[in-house]
């Protein structure tokens, strides 16, 4: 049975989404889904870019509201910001949660985004996978 991940930030629109992108390509064994504390109405234009020339952009990614995961059954929820860290809302369920802060990179220029994405795949990836086993 797959794991269930969560990634959750403030606005879902940057970080959380790259995060959701590369631990779905990446983590086996894993279903990730991203969320945001107050999810604004679409992804920054620099995400989808990036994600698209890495073979990353999926149609399905948008940004969704923390409320509707509270009840779902999860093993892992990765906050990475400290916004959302300070009003992480309380799941009905018992679930782990880690906290791994990403500066919000939503006014910087396209190179931002690239180096983000590696620095995900770099960091956030690993951390994910030791802390699931897989």
């Amino acid at each position: 049975m797959s794991k269930q991940v969560l990634i959750l930030s403030t606005d879902n629109s940057t970080n959380s989404i790259i995060a959701e992108a590369v631990l779905t390509k990446y983590l086996h064994g894993a279903i990730t889904q991203s969320c945001g504390l107050k999810p604004i109405s679409a992804i920054n234009p620099n995400v989808k870019k990036v994600l698209q020339e890495n073979n990353l952009w999926s149609d399905e990614y948008h940004p969704k509201s923390s409320d509707s995961f509270l009840d779902n059954k999860l093993d892992l929820v990765v906050i990475i910001c400290e916004k959302a860290a300070k009003k992480c809302p309380n799941f009905t369920s018992p679930v782990d949660i880690i906290q791994i802060d990403y500066e919000d990179i939503s006014k910087e220029g396209y190179t931002t985004f690239k180096t983000r994405l590696k620095e995900i795949q770099m960091e956030l990836l690993p951390i994910v996978r030791m802390h699931l086993g897989l």
